[in-house]
């Protein structure tokens, strides 16, 4: 599904396609062969993948936090600072257009 450089280019707070889900998946945390990730099918629960079933995705904020939206009311008290991190990547896309 892709190339050992784009396997070591995904980090936490990255979106991947993977074979999961039929929606981008949010990277959770990374270890050595597998990626923490959460899905719109579970409500942004969480599953395990294997590097080797995974592509790097690149959105735009807004597409990243209508992703996002969609996961449980859990998910925000447990992951402020990656979720943090894409709102300010939206407010400074925004602040550039003007």
């Amino acid at each position: 599904m892709n190339t050992i450089q784009n396997k070591l280019n995904i980090y936490p707070g990255d979106f991947i396609y993977t074979n999961k889900s039929q929606f981008p998946a949010f990277v959770i945390s990374k270890d050595e062969d597998s990626y923490l990730v959460s899905i719109i099918e579970y409500n942004g629960d969480y599953t395990r993948i294997t590097q080797e079933n995974t592509d790097p995705i690149n959105l735009e904020p807004l597409e990243k936090l209508g992703i996002l939206a969609k996961f449980g009311d859990f998910f925000y008290s447990q992951h402020k600072e990656l979720y943090q991190e894409i709102l300010i990547e939206y407010f400074t896309s925004i602040s550039q257009i003007n």
